[in-house]
């Protein structure tokens, strides 16, 4: 029997990706709210329990965090219950939304690496 990499095996990854999936759809087409438009979901970790999840998001305006942080954990409940509407879960998790900094870290490292070795081909040409 062979495993398909691109599968979560787990049933607690399977439960983080759908959720992913599911709230970052909800965001895109239901938000109301603009401070929500630009928002970009990252990663989803759901308690061994199932009962609480802790959504990690990114924003394009890094100096809005906080403010998204807020108006994201305003309508918790919101999202809480459209993805138990569309999901089939026993229970659907508490939703906790925090910032990822770990990713806006990461974008720009990428960008101060892709621009060291851009000018490193510049100066040996």
């Amino acid at each position: 029997m062979s495993f398909n990499k691109n599968i979560p095996y787990s049933r607690s990854e399977r439960v983080e990706q759908l959720l992913l999936q599911e709230i970052a759809q909800l965001l895109s087409q239901h938000a109301q709210d603009p401070r929500l438009k630009d928002v970009s979901i990252t990663k989803v970790v759901v308690a061994k329990d199932f009962r609480r999840a802790k959504v990690f998001f990114t924003c394009q305006d890094e100096s809005k965090a906080e403010e998204v942080a807020i108006a994201l954990n305003k309508a918790s409940g919101f999202v809480q219950k459209q993805i138990g509407s569309t999901i089939e879960l026993r229970q659907t998790p508490k939703l906790k939304f925090i910032y990822d900094h770990v990713t806006q870290k990461e974008i720009r490292l990428k960008g101060l690496i892709d621009d060291a070795i851009s000018k490193d081909d510049d100066s040996n040409c």
